[in-house]
């Protein structure tokens, strides 16, 4: 299938009223530009309402300007037709400016009787003007004195039209969309630019790329700087951005980006460490769904609550940890979950991720001597850590030469990094080579004094330094203000470490160990933030 050239079309048009004495009722001037890739024409023309040659004619001066330099001219007096045009011609050239002007005018006949003082013949009317033979067969004769009529023509000027195009690709300033814009909703775009046309009779206009969106022109301005469109978008419209750009003869402009949203939406809140409210758009709703896409350890799971179900509007969903396998510290792990909504319309949400973590939180202590010593029987109490049991005083433990401490007191050390003797030794312990050593202050391995229940061990490849953590039941203060600064040796993935303070009386004796819900702030890729959207 072939198409014809592109061309589009200016048009500058007068309405005049004639005198009556001219006996026109009205006449119509008009200038105007055809345009196409290679040429530009321009044309004027005078239109009288009726033939009325003996009255008189219409006349056309036309003016074609290129840049602001003349390019061309004529002009044309129609005998015996109501339309008199002339047309001109330039090559289209690019970033110009094209004017036509087109002068209207109607000339005028009209007679005056004059005294002759010459021998006149008229061959049977055909003519006043003497000729040597009667081309006719017989003639009449007039002697002086004697009249004929004298035939006078006269142009009167009835006004002016003019119209300019320009040859510059259109630019795209800026769209104000009117309306949603969801699958299955129509609006109005505005469209604000410059050089938006001409583009009339030809494929050029509004584009916009993928498919599912109609729409149809309401308005252009006459400068070709705002055009307003009604869109309908499809109830299967694919959703996401796309371009919306503007073609003309010369050229196309930039792109300004238009979205197809998603007919349903679905918004996601997080009141709570352990609780996630969904809600859908629009009501009512058929269902709300959610579906385990990656997990990995001891990961929380998502249940409804007591009385909701997969319709309740909006919908609510319990976020909760496994338990502990065992009675030791175990780690939590992460889950990632899709979740997704479907109207009563028939339409579905874009799925939504969620990361949820849990984190096995154990408690660690600065250990104090004096726990560990019986004042009634003035000797050391014995203790069972990891199924070894400690009793009676340890002579010289590596890195304290010199001393004899309580054994039981020294394993604790080990146990939780630092202690705090009876002498009022700050001690600490290297997992590194299996020594004891004497501080002056203790302090956490990202450095700072550890604070009692804010002051967190955590895994560093897990967790940065300075982390904001929540931990769902955890302390005084509803599991929150918990800050990452310190680590353990025996703390791995999804494990941390609550500091309770000094001696197992600060709240670490009789710890559960358990496995709670966590989120970090800022969030990593493997320590969500309690935000989910």
């Amino acid at each position: 299938m072939t198409r014809s050239a592109p061309k589009a079309l200016c048009v500058s048009v007068l309405l005049f009223v004639a005198p009556l004495w001219l006996r026109a009722q009205y006449a119509i001037g008009a200038s105007a530009l055809i345009i196409t890739p290679t040429t530009i024409t321009g044309i004027a023309s005078t239109e009288l309402d009726y033939i009325a040659n003996l009255y008189y004619d219409p006349k056309v001066d036309g003016f074609l300007y290129r840049g602001g330099a003349l390019a061309g001219n004529g002009s044309q007096v129609s005998a015996a037709s109501y339309v008199a045009a002339v047309a001109l011609q330039s090559p289209a050239l690019l970033y110009t400016t094209f004017q036509m002007k087109g002068e209207h005018w109607v000339r005028v006949y009209y007679w005056v009787e004059v005294e002759s003082t010459i021998t006149y013949e008229d061959y049977f009317g055909f003519s006043l003007i003497p000729s040597p033979q009667p081309p006719y067969g017989g003639y009449e004769q007039y002697s002086p004195p004697c009249y004929y009529v004298q035939i006078y023509e006269a142009d009167e000027w009835l006004g002016r039209t003019s119209v300019d195009a320009r040859t510059w690709p259109p630019v795209l300033w800026a769209i104000q969309v009117d309306g949603s814009t969801r699958q299955g909703q129509s609006g109005e775009i505005a469209i604000y630019g410059v050089d938006l046309g001409p583009w009339l009779g030809w494929d050029g206009g509004v584009k916009m790329d993928g498919a599912g969106v109609g729409y149809q022109y309401i308005y252009w301005s006459p400068d070709y700087t705002q055009v307003n469109i009604r869109y309908t978008i499809a109830a299967d419209a694919p959703a996401g951005p796309r371009n919306l750009w503007f073609e003309t003869i010369f050229g196309a402009s930039n792109p300004q980006q238009f979205t197809v949203e998603h007919g349903a939406s679905l918004a996601l809140d997080r009141p709570s460490l352990d609780l996630i409210v969904a809600t859908g758009s629009p009501a009512p709703a058929v269902a709300y769904s959610w579906m385990l896409s990656a997990n990995a350890g001891l990961a929380p799971y998502l249940q409804y609550g007591s009385g909701v179900t997969a319709q309740t509007h909006p919908n609510s969903v319990q976020i909760t940890a496994p338990p502990n396998p065992g009675a030791s510290p175990a780690p939590g792990g992460l889950s990632v979950y899709k979740f997704q909504y479907q109207a009563a319309s028939g339409m579905t949400s874009p799925e939504k991720l969620a990361r949820l973590a849990t984190f096995g939180v154990s408690c660690y202590i600065i250990a104090l001597e004096s726990e560990h010593w019986d004042s009634q029987t003035q000797s050391c109490k014995s203790m069972t850590i990891n199924q070894v049991q400690f009793s009676g005083r340890w002579q010289d433990p590596p890195g304290l030469p010199g001393t004899n401490y309580c054994a039981a007191f020294i394993a604790d050390v080990r146990l939780n990094g630092s202690g705090q003797a009876m002498d009022g030794a700050k001690i600490k312990y290297n997992p590194n080579n299996g020594t004891w050593y004497v501080v002056p202050e203790w302090s956490t391995a990202d450095g700072g004094a550890p604070v009692p229940y804010q002051t967190v061990a955590r895994d560093r490849t897990l967790i940065p330094a300075g982390t904001a953590m929540s931990l769902n039941g955890i302390g005084p203060n509803a599991g929150e203000g918990f800050i990452a600064h310190d680590v353990g040796q025996a703390i791995g993935p999804y494990r941390v470490d609550v500091y309770t303070g000094m001696g197992r009386s600060s709240g670490c004796r009789g710890w559960s160990n358990p496995i709670v819900v966590g989120t970090c702030s800022p969030p990593t890729a493997t320590c969500p933030a309690r935000n989910l959207e």
